[in-house]
């Protein structure tokens, strides 16, 4: 195999894996990915090499070099085979070598499965429709063997549960059970990938997050009273408000951190690392927003086997969004999520959003237990529509003032690194 030096992109390649696995080489050179755009210069130390493995390109460089650790890692696109190399500038690496490296490249990518290569979003996305699929596919059954199990049994007739909440348990039991089939598949990353780590900052952020979102709450029903909008007042008593209140919290702190990790850690930083800042927010907070307008089509009990119920009752789910109403929640829910995938880049962490999260959470819930809203329909100021402290101008307002302080709360911080997209003419050229 041979590569110029002043070049990344391949010179020949005829490695035969099979060939490789037979033998079984260890103590491979190490390896880095080349650039994606096809014919950039790059200074190539002595010992070095290109390789391309389907659409992967790496480098191989010896051990012996003492500049190794001065190569970047750059992430790969298909670039097209360059011409010959000229045999003064040429590196020639043994078979054996080559043999060496393709056994590591073959041990990492799992019996040659390109699932390694995915993004954690894109590998949750396909765990999702498999969990979906599976069951739309087996509830309507799991429906009709319970009704067959409790007819006629004294004692059990309140047991007949709706399909939608049959459909909503197994898909739990689904999502549990291939969860562990599929474990190694989904590789969700680090700690640190995520945004749990480091927690230097954790409780800081954590505690402005809550406070900037309780107090921005605070304001908007402050401004709602004296718009005659809602009327504050104890509407239980002191142990019943405790508990309610203490229920709240206990939902705002779970929600808070599961959607934080999957929205933000997850979602938005492998579309952050995949495409331009604009269009990762735009991408996750569509489906942010999205995600909390699915609701169960209807409460049908069937009355026998119904193999197609599941996908109808998975269609019927998305019935609101026939709704044009629907529109000032979205966008409100829209900004939330924008403002809380900001607070995570600035902070590099997702305590922050955590915190703004949970805040906003216990403050919805605990809305109607000091008061309740004046009328039904809040108007264009504090919202029309569901959710309503939501779809309302000045809900709006208020959240790009928070926005606006999170960014004057995070200054000195580092953020998330900065990722280098290859333009789009330069990824063209590379297919051609």
């Amino acid at each position: 195999m041979y590569a110029r030096t002043e070049e990344t992109r391949v010179i020949n390649e005829n490695i035969d894996p099979a060939e490789v696995l037979r033998s079984r080489l260890h103590n491979a050179p190490c390896v880095f990915q080349l650039s994606d755009i096809a014919g950039a210069a790059v200074a190539l130390p002595p010992g070095s090499a290109d390789f391309r493995y389907h659409s992967i390109h790496f480098r191989l460089v010896s051990r012996a070099d003492e500049n190794l650790c001065a190569l970047p890692r750059i992430g790969a696109r298909n670039c097209p085979a360059d011409a010959p190399a000229s045999s003064s500038n040429q590196c020639d690496f043994s078979t054996e070598s080559c043999g060496r490296f393709a056994c590591h490249f073959l041990d990492a990518i799992s019996y040659g499965g390109t699932h390694q290569f995915m993004k954690s979003y894109q590998r949750l996305f396909i765990f999702g429709l498999l969990v979906l699929g599976l069951t739309a596919i087996l509830s309507p059954w799991a429906a009709a063997a319970w009704e067959q199990f409790i007819t006629g049994r004294p004692g059990w007739a309140d047991y007949h549960y709706p399909f939608s909440r049959i459909f909503d348990r197994f898909f739990m039991i689904s999502g549990v059970i291939l969860f562990f089939v599929c474990r190694r598949f989904l590789k969700l990353g680090s700690l640190k990938e995520v945004g749990l780590l480091p927690r230097t900052h954790a409780a800081r952020d954590v505690s402005l997050g809550a406070a900037l979102a309780i107090g921005s709450m605070a304001v908007l029903t402050l401004l709602m009273s004296l718009t005659d909008a809602f009327t504050p007042f104890f509407r239980l008593s002191a142990s019943e408000t405790l508990a309610r209140c203490g229920k709240a919290l206990l939902a705002a702190v779970s929600v808070a951190f599961l959607e934080e990790i999957f929205f933000r850690g997850i979602i938005f930083k492998g579309l952050l690392e995949d495409m331009r800042p604009m269009r990762a927010y735009l991408l996750s907070n569509l489906f942010f927003s999205a995600i909390h307008f699915v609701q169960p089509a209807d409460e049908q009990v069937l009355s026998g086997i119904e193999p197609l119920a599941g996908f109808r009752h998975l269609i019927g789910s998305f019935g609101p969004f026939l709704n044009p109403g629907l529109l000032p929640g979205f966008f409100g829910l829209f900004l939330i999520g924008a403002v809380l995938c900001y607070a995570f880049q600035r902070t590099a962490t997702l305590y922050m959003s955590m915190g703004l999260h949970a805040g906003w959470i216990l403050s919805i819930k605990t809305f109607g237990v000091f008061g309740h809203y004046a009328k039904e329909d809040l108007g264009w100021m504090f919202g029309s529509t569901e959710p309503k402290v939501v779809s309302g101008v000045i809900s709006w307002i208020g959240i790009i003032i928070v926005g606006g302080l999170v960014y004057l709360l995070s200054r000195g911080r580092s953020g998330l690194p900065s990722v280098d997209i290859a333009p789009d003419s330069a990824v063209n050229a590379t297919t051609r």
